[in-house]
């Protein structure tokens, strides 16, 4: 579909005809008229029919500032991120860009693009590298950091209310960024949940789960999740243990989901089934 030719440096992009009328306003955008360039034959050779020709001055899929401020760059980088308003995986469209100017005279390594989103059109801001800058054009990584993360959400409704708020600031937590803050409240939450189902251990957290087993309040897998959560928060917690990074705090989220399920919202729904079926049958 794309092809990049390192002896003749062109690049190949299929010409896009509602991407190029919905943008430039029917007018034909820069894809347009690179196809209806006279190139030789032997350039358009072995290129597919109806396909788009770049010719760039550098690798491909780098986003340019030129010196004259065009924006059709930006404008045909579409980006695909969770939105942090509306939950949605969407399509991103540039909506503002910096003034190439701007950044050559303040000689920014990283810069900041605003984006609308497709599906709510909220403005979503992303982080991205700038490769190289000189005269004619800025040219910035097509790769990007988050600026706002989506906030990750659950279902409170049969969570006891003496755990609901510590599992919201550790949701908080990790939908922010912070890693070690998440884990040492997830570490929180399964002590606050020991207590909520009569473990005696009130020290240590670990006397608190082989309590939780003996009672044969969780099995062995529920057991073994609880210890995975108190080693990952017990890092988060104490400056001399391996960080939390976003990979170990993934699987965290992941691990506290389950568990949560398993000790509170399965037991409250069963009991909600019993309760529906004992009414349906007295009203028979």
């Amino acid at each position: 579909m794309y092809g990049w030719d390192a002896s003749t440096r062109v690049y190949a992009r299929p010409y896009n005809e509602r991407c190029c009328s919905q943008r430039h306003g029917g007018a034909l955008c820069n894809c347009a008229a690179l196809r209806a360039a006279p190139f030789t034959a032997n350039l358009l050779e072995p290129l597919q029919q109806n396909a788009a020709l770049y010719i760039m001055t550098e690798e491909p899929m780098a986003i340019r500032i030129p010196s004259s401020n065009d924006p059709t760059s930006a404008y045909d980088h579409h980006q695909t991120v969770v939105c942090p308003h509306c939950n949605t995986r969407s399509g991103l469209t540039a909506i503002s860009i910096p003034r190439f100017e701007l950044v050559r005279r303040f000689l920014l390594d990283r810069i900041g693009i605003a984006y609308k989103c497709d599906a709510c059109r909220e403005p979503v801001f992303l982080r991205h590298e700038v490769n190289s800058r000189n005269e004619a054009h800025i040219a910035i990584s097509e790769t990007f950091t988050e600026v706002e993360r989506p906030t990750e959400t659950y279902d409170f409704e049969h969570i006891p209310l003496e755990l609901a708020p510590d599992f919201r600031e550790a949701l908080l937590c990790y939908s922010t960024g912070c890693h070690n803050a998440f884990a040492a409240m997830c570490r929180r939450c399964i002590q606050t949940a020991g207590d909520l189902l009569g473990a005696e251990g009130t020290s240590k957290v670990q006397q608190q789960l082989a309590d939780l087993k003996a009672m044969g309040a969780v099995d062995d897998l529920a057991h073994e999740q609880l210890k995975a959560i108190m080693l990952t928060g017990h890092d988060g917690a104490h400056p001399h243990l391996p960080k939390v990074d976003a990979a170990r705090a993934a699987i965290l989220l992941e691990i506290m989901k389950d568990v949560v399920y398993q000790l509170f919202i399965r037991p409250a729904k069963i009991r909600k089934a019993a309760e529906l079926r004992k009414e349906a049958i007295d009203a028979q």
